[in-house]
């Protein structure tokens, strides 16, 4: 699809696109967008493309790089990527499997050279336009297979190589095998230091990889964003949890201290906890750390309670009691002047809009509540402090 971007420089393209996104924000159509600028059919699909992805995740990206819709969705974090580069920096580095080259451009800011090996045809002319719009004169871009010949003698000298394969959106289980490229092959082929993206959903177990071995799971705004997996010299410490732009980093310890129990009351301070740290293991470490104990535990969720604390792992609420049926539920929603509902427990997607509706439908206020289910105690109503 990309190809005819070729034969124009990147900032033709980024000029076209102001007018593109103009146009796709006013309902244009590819054919109308190619009578209203007097440009072939085939400019006017790939431009709007990319002026569709760049709309949909503006707020992914500090600049609208040349991406089309999934290669945005997919693509590193302008935060994370800012923070691979960081830590990675180093005298060359290689990007195998670099995409639209959204972690390219940061390494290249960081790192003296980087080379982007990219066997997507498509891909790598996006990439290239973007490290152009970047002017980023430090990168080459390689479209090939990093396993031929051409692209292992290419990077014979390189420190480190990174690498953040392609995988299916959804797998049963997830493993190295089914990466692409596959870190295990990628490890055999060259002689580097290496760092990988995995899918965070893997399992340590399921990463086979030479030791020393260190798991890094990464939450941007209280969400997992990646897992980052470093060998050999580049690995620090064992298995840790950062959120980003805060840095704050828990580490897995060798004997983490026991979680108390506790009851809060109505008043009481109750903390949800960011899904990156359940999904590293780390919940006695941070509970340790801020001398929180736990609340509830649903299989999903988890809070905690205790003092009041500051971490950018957890969501912080007020704790406005509890009821065990419906009808006490609506009464204590109204009485506290609550409108807007927030269910932070299991519905079934289709039906999630409909019992929030039909508790909402019996209040007047306009105040925000988030409700959990306890086991024990019934409805949780907390307030975001």
């Amino acid at each position: 699809m990309f190809e005819i971007l070729e034969r124009f420089s990147a900032r033709d393209i980024e000029n076209k696109l102001v007018s593109i996104r103009e146009l796709i924000s006013e309902g244009y159509d590819v054919k109308g967008m190619a009578a209203k600028l007097s440009i072939p059919i085939s400019l006017a699909e790939a431009l709007y493309e990319i002026g569709r992805a760049q709309i949909k995740y503006s707020n992914k990206f500090s600049k609208p790089y040349l991406v089309d819709t999934v290669a945005a969705r997919l693509a590193t974090h302008d935060i994370v990527a800012s923070y691979h580069a960081n830590r990675l920096k180093t005298r060359s580095i290689a990007d195998l499997g670099c995409g639209v080259g959204v972690q390219l451009i940061h390494f290249a800011k960081e790192s003296g050279f980087a080379y982007g090996v990219e066997i997507d045809r498509d891909k790598s002319i996006l990439a290239r336009l973007n490290a152009e719009l970047a002017g980023a004169n430090n990168i080459m871009i390689i479209n090939d297979d990093a396993f031929s010949d051409r692209v292992k003698k290419a990077l014979s000298d390189v420190d480190i190589i990174f690498s953040d394969p392609a995988r299916a959106l959804y797998e049963k289980e997830r493993k190295l095998s089914s990466c692409k490229p596959n870190p295990e092959e990628i490890v055999k082929a060259y002689d580097a230091k290496f760092a990988f993206d995995l899918p965070p959903q893997i399992t340590r177990d399921n990463v086979a990889l030479p030791k020393p071995i260190e798991f890094e799971y990464i939450s941007v705004d209280m969400a997992l964003n990646r897992l980052t997996v470093y060998l050999g010299e580049l690995a620090e410490r064992g298995v840790s949890a950062i959120s980003l732009p805060s840095n704050e980093r828990i580490v897995k310890e060798e004997n983490p201290p026991q979680i108390e129990h506790v009851s809060p009351s109505p008043g009481d301070l109750v903390y949800e906890v960011d899904n990156t740290i359940l999904k590293a293991g780390l919940l006695s470490e941070l509970a340790g750390k801020l001398g929180l104990r736990s609340f509830l535990d649903d299989g999903k969720r988890v809070l905690l309670a205790g003092a009041d604390v500051e971490s950018s792992f957890l969501k912080k609420y007020i704790l406005i009691g509890f009821a065990r049926t419906k009808k006490e539920l609506l009464r204590l929603l109204a009485e506290n002047g609550f409108g807007k509902v927030v269910l932070r427990y299991y519905t079934q997607p289709e039906d999630y809009y409909r019992e929030r509706g039909s508790i909402e439908s019996k209040l007047k206020g306009n105040r925000v509540v988030h409700l959990y289910k306890h086991k024990e105690y019934g409805y949780v109503i907390l307030q975001r402090t």
